[in-house]
């Protein structure tokens, strides 16, 4: 695309929070900041690993994503913690996947998850595949729903 750079991590290192945190990675994120308008990183939840609040750091504002029903609530919490404590500045939340129903009962979900990509599950839990019987029964409502 027309005025559209991208600029890929590559393969994963065998030291990547050290390559982060390394002044040299510091000073390139600021040259992108004077050399492009927008320059958007994206980085591992906060709170998982060191990477993002070094990167975050660098940052003018960060976007937490948000998943119903996928997200857990002490992750959230996590982010707040470091918000009211000034790590984290103008930090803004983006809800994804937002069903205006919801779903019967209370909360965000428990617990805390650990790693990130290969290393783990981090903030959320694996999908649960549905059966095909499930699937039609969920397309039948769905086409009943649209009148």
């Amino acid at each position: 695309m027309e005025n559209l750079d991208i600029a890929l991590s590559g393969p994963v290192p065998p030291n990547p929070s050290e390559l982060i945190m390394s002044k040299r990675a510091g000073k390139m994120i600021e040259q992108f900041k004077k050399d492009y308008d927008y320059v958007i990183l994206d980085t591992p939840p906060l709170g998982l690993v060191a990477d993002a609040m070094e990167i975050a750091k660098h940052a003018d504002a960060s976007l937490y994503m948000v998943r119903q029903g996928y997200t857990k609530k002490g992750m959230l919490d996590v982010v707040n913690e470091k918000y009211n404590r000034g790590e984290i500045k103008n930090l803004s939340f983006v809800f994804n996947y937002f069903n205006e129903r919801g779903k019967y009962g209370y909360g965000y979900g428990y617990g805390y998850g650990y790693g990130y990509g290969a290393y783990g599950n981090g903030y959320h839990e694996n999908d649960k595949k549905k059966s095909w019987i499930n699937k039609l029964v969920s397309l039948t409502r769905k086409l009943l729903n649209r009148k």
